[in-house]
């Protein structure tokens, strides 16, 4: 409807969002932005090279735990993503009751880190599984032929809660903005300025198709979670 022509919550992203927001509180014109553009990529290359480090040590650390231990590393991940989330909404929360937007992309900025270390450390898990099925059929890595069935459908699982993570993530960031939106939009029409009530309707009925979408992904995401806890009682020390 004319809800989705605005704004397309499946391809929206936090740092969209956070780059449309510091741009206009800082009213950063294009040439400015252009002039700033190589050295932006400069620091996003060096915090590239930093990530890719970490990664490896990481790598490097859980190379030799077992499957079992893999999975414990991957419940404990998944409940810091649950607290992060937490923070990110709560962030809103403050946002919207003091009104102070400017606050929302250093938000925005730090949630968005939390985030990408959890996601990358949870690749690593899924490389160091996949390098230990294929160590398995080479007879470089001994596993019973049920541990490895257990552990390829592991693999399987730990993707789909990738995917359906980024899902959420996808659809919480529309939210908030959406929230935003709606916020500025009910002040308007109390302050009987510029607002339009079927606006309004719009955004609100946006808003609660987009909870809606949350909730799927999380009920999605404890069916993968549950999936990997039983795989987990079923693998061997």
């Amino acid at each position: 409807g004319a809800l989705n022509r605005v704004f397309d919550s499946k391809t929206f992203k936090v740092s969209t969002f956070r780059r449309i927001m510091e741009e206009k509180r800082n009213n950063i014109d294009l040439k400015e932005h252009a002039e700033n553009w190589e050295t932006k990529t400069s620091e996003e290359s060096e915090s590239k090279v930093v990530q890719e480090a970490k990664n490896d040590k990481m790598k490097e650390e859980l190379s030799k735990s077992t499957p079992k231990d893999l999975l414990s590393k991957l419940f404990e991940l998944q409940q810091s993503r649950v607290e992060v989330y937490k923070q990110f909404n709560s962030g809103l929360e403050n946002v919207l009751q003091s009104g102070n937007l400017t606050t929302y992309p250093d938000l925005t900025a730090n949630i968005t880190a939390s985030f990408s270390v959890i996601s990358n450390s949870i690749r690593c898990i899924i490389e160091i599984m996949q390098s230990q099925t294929d160590g398995s059929r080479s007879k470089e890595f001994q596993l019973e032929e049920e541990d490895l069935s257990t552990l390829s459908n592991c693999i399987k699982f730990t993707k789909q809660l990738q995917n359906l993570e980024k899902e959420k993530l996808n659809y919480t960031a529309a939210l908030h903005l959406e929230k935003i939106r709606e916020r500025n939009e009910r002040l308007n029409i109390e302050a009987r300025e510029s607002g339009d009530e079927k606006v309004l309707n719009l955004l609100q009925q946006g808003v609660k198709g987009l909870q809606s979408k949350i909730s799927g992904c999380i009920e999605q995401i404890n069916e993968t979670l549950e999936e990997l806890r039983y795989a987990s009682l079923d693998l061997q020390g």
